[in-house]
């Protein structure tokens, strides 16, 4: 498995990104004490320079649609969960939620089982070709071309644009064991901070997860940068 940005998605001001990649993952509920964590933080006045990540991403929308009136998918995150509190979902989904609330920006994951070992994972703006089929959907979607998007060899992951929508064909589900978790970066944040956000997601894994064992996970990082 190796990663790209698509120089159409660098020139819309995708910079860099970081894909964490877990495998031997164990799918569970959360356990308590973590939802009681995350009940806190998001009942917490987020404080400190954490906006420079949304940002970047209006930059990125902006360039990409045309819009200048929306939320960020980091915003809206952030928005529905103040207003209807942390929805536990599951360990795995529950450790980039925390994150993404946290930093206030939208993380992409997904399940990569069935996804072969010599795939490439491309940041790239969709072509009129570009189709995905929303979580919990089976009615495939077309994508609005010159959006931005990140795929696994021919099929969409996710689309980031007028619309933020993840795969269904990646959901992470119970049997999920194998997952990616997708980072994006752009010219308001420094390498370090994307290692900052999977180190958070990381750890959450961690205190998230009943059947930890760290021994049988393997956890690699691979950062993509198109700066010179």
């Amino acid at each position: 498995m190796y990663f790209s940005i698509n120089e159409s998605a660098s020139k819309a001001g995708i910079t860099h990104a970081l894909f964490l990649v877990v495998r031997g993952l164990v799918c569970s509920p959360s356990k308590s004490e973590f939802v009681s964590h995350c009940n806190e933080i998001v009942a917490t006045e987020m404080v400190g320079d954490l906006q420079r990540f949304n940002e970047g991403f209006r930059q990125v929308i902006y360039n990409t649609t045309g819009r200048d009136n929306f939320s960020t998918a980091g915003e809206n995150l952030r928005d529905n969960f103040k207003e209807r509190g942390f929805r536990s979902i599951n360990n795995i989904v529950d450790a980039y939620n925390e994150a993404a609330f946290f930093y206030g920006i939208g993380i992409g994951g997904h399940d990569i089982c069935n996804v072969d070992l010599s795939s490439k994972i491309e940041v790239t703006l969709a072509t009129d070709n570009d189709f995905i089929t929303p979580l919990f959907q089976k009615k495939e979607k077309k994508i609005v071309s010159g959006e931005l998007i990140y795929k696994a060899g021919d099929k969409n992951m996710a689309w980031i644009g007028s619309k933020d929508v993840d795969s269904d064909d990646f959901k992470i589900s119970p049997k999920s064991t194998d997952c990616i978790f997708v980072i994006l970066g752009h010219e308001h944040v420094k390498p370090v901070e994307l290692y900052t956000v999977s180190l958070r997601i990381r750890r959450n894994i961690i205190a998230s997860s009943y059947d930890f064992n760290p021994d049988k996970l393997d956890v690699k990082e691979y950062y993509y940068s198109t700066r010179k």
